[in-house]
């Protein structure tokens, strides 16, 4: 009896202490708020929120899920050179919230099904990267009252609104923000750094509301349901280069109420507009805008001391360039527009100046004003395009100068009841139709040292005689009251 109880003992002690092989069950989640103040890695899910309690550490959830509810998941509260890797957090208030800290580190965690994936909030010189964000009800990254931190290679999905917020001095690089309901991304801040980044799919790709003095290069926004990259709110001093826009619902590029921004080289392609201000002094340089549906460029709204400079606009289907109610200052110059509806038009809008522009090869007008007063066309160039040259229609005491409008399908220079208007210095060669024609109600234009030739007829006055004052000009036919 005794024997067989020894034995029986020393059987139990042996196969405790064999190790045991097959699968094993899965350890139970530790639940209740939990707090690490030393490196800490999870082997279990976590039921509850996690503060961390120390700088310097790391927290390691080695893939495991952190659950709510709660109001912030992982909580790092002033926090100074904390790394937060690996984790997956759902169902918090806050996936992640960081405040008043620097130095920390968040990679590769997940936070989806949050109200706001992560809250960054008055922290400075923190580094998030390669973290998703998704399906959270507001924000997938939110900063708030933040300087100096890096945001790299992130993913915003299906959030209401990507990755946002201010307020400075941040570099956002490499992120995505796709199929979010709101904004792929959202800034309010300044000397922000936004640069490689794409929005796919979203309501607005970029915007930016009250944003002064940041740079926004590099960047792709494509498919969005409005515009690309918008300007708003006051946005000022930004420089917008080397973007694309494409396929967007909305205008490509969009200045609205945002005054002293440049735009460069940036490129749109099939949006419903290419590029838009209404706004005051900026510049749009060397940016190309093609296949939108409507204009290419346009400065509406009482946009006023806008530059439009070196830029071209290609196979859109209204016009290439258009100033609609635009305000006085404007300066539309060395521009080229092919193959658009129209090639440049200016419509109820006055003391602009067109200058050094192509338009070549436009199904209609090379250029239309209509409504249009104390306007300034100096060099501008018009060929073969399939209406007139340059079509001036209800338009008084516009200048012409120095412009040629060559093989046009109608005429050259066409004024439809207009008046006091210069033409001065001007060519019409072998326009179809009539190289000056100015229709009945159209007097009081001066028209002096211009030229045409071998067009259908070189010039006509369809207005009682003196009505319009012929000075010093060469044409080989024309009707009486111009006197060839």
């Amino acid at each position: 009896m005794r024997i067989r109880t020894v034995t029986r003992l020393v059987l139990a002690a042996l196969l405790a202490a064999l190790p045991i092989t097959g699968s094993a069950l899965p350890a139970a989640a530790t639940s209740g708020p939990m707090t690490i103040t030393t490196d800490t890695t999870l082997t279990e899910d976590q039921v509850g929120p996690i503060t961390v309690g120390a700088d310097g550490i790391t927290l390691d959830c080695a893939g495991h899920r952190v659950t709510g509810p709660g109001f912030a998941g992982i909580f790092l509260p002033g926090r100074t050179g904390v790394t937060v890797e690996n984790c997956y957090v759902t169902g918090f208030q806050l996936g992640f919230r960081l405040s008043s800290g620097s130095a920390n580190t968040l990679t590769d965690n997940v936070a989806e099904a949050d109200f706001e994936g992560i809250r960054l909030e008055e922290s400075f010189g923190n580094v998030l990267q390669g973290n998703r964000v998704a399906g959270n009800g507001e924000l997938g990254i939110q900063v708030v009252d933040s300087f100096g931190n890096k945001f790299l290679q992130n993913v915003a999905q299906g959030n209401f609104q990507g990755i946002g917020g201010g307020h400075g001095s941040n570099i956002y690089t490499g992120n995505r923000a796709t199929n979010n309901r709101n904004n792929g991304f959202h800034f309010g801040g300044t000397a922000d750094v936004i640069s490689r980044n794409l929005a796919e799919g979203n309501f607005n790709g970029f915007w930016f509301d009250a944003e002064a003095n940041s740079t926004v290069t590099d960047n792709t926004a494509t498919a969005n349901l409005e515009h690309g990259i918008g300007l708003a709110t006051g946005s000022s001093g930004n420089m917008v280069s080397r973007n694309t826009a494409r396929n967007n619902g909305g205008i490509g590029f969009v200045a609205l109420n945002s005054n002293g921004n440049t735009f460069v080289r940036n490129r749109a392609d099939a949006n419903a507009a290419g590029f838009s201000s209404i706004a005051a002094s900026n510049r749009f340089d060397g940016n190309t805008a093609t296949r939108s549906r409507f204009d290419g460029f346009t400065l509406s709204g009482g946009a006023a001391n806008n530059d439009v400079v070196g830029n071209t606009a290609m196979d859109n289907g209204a016009q290439g360039f258009a100033l609609y109610s635009a305000g006085a200052g404007n300066i539309v110059s060395n521009n080229t527009s092919h193959g658009n509806g129209m090639g440049f038009e200016v419509a109820d809008s006055a003391g602009n100046t067109l200058a050094e522009n192509t338009a070549s090869e436009n199904v209609a007008n090379g250029y239309f004003m209509l409504s249009a007063g104390q306007n300034t066309l100096t060099g501008n160039a018009s060929r073969e395009n399939g209406g007139d040259g340059y079509l001036v229609s209800q338009s008084s005491a516009n200048r012409f100068a120095g412009n040629t409008a060559v093989e046009n399908a109608q005429d050259g220079f066409s004024l439809q009841s207009s008046e006091n208007n210069s033409l001065t210095q001007n060519s019409a060669l072998s326009n179809i139709g009539v190289g000056f024609e100015l229709f009945p109600g159209s007097t009081g234009n001066l028209l002096d040292g211009n030229v045409g030739r071998e067009n259908g007829l070189d010039a006509e006055d369809d207005n009682p005689a003196g009505s319009n004052q012929w000075t010093n000009n060469t044409f080989g036919t024309c009707n009486p009251q111009v006197g060839c």
